[in-house]
């Protein structure tokens, strides 16, 4: 099992990230965790991961704060 982790910033970004990673696995659990509401911010997140991990399956949750690595993230995307 792997896991990696990212801060949503920017489509651009994240398109990068996934590409960078060489993410090709076909069991693949996706975990939002989204400290913002912003629902059309939280969209673009969801459909760059069905279009770029098609196999995925996605799960999200909101959150009062968002670890990320030994960071505590608020309002951001993880």
């Amino acid at each position: 099992m792997k896991t990696l982790s990212i801060v949503y910033d920017n489509p651009v970004d994240f398109k990068n990230f996934i590409a960078d990673k060489n993410i090709t696995d076909t069991n693949l659990l996706v975990q939002i965790f989204a400290g913002t509401l912003n629902e059309t911010e939280i969209l673009t997140v969801i459909n760059i991961i069905e279009a770029s991990l098609p196999n995925s399956v996605i799960i999200g949750t909101t959150t009062a704060g968002e670890i990320y690595g030994e960071n505590i993230c608020s309002n951001s995307i993880v």
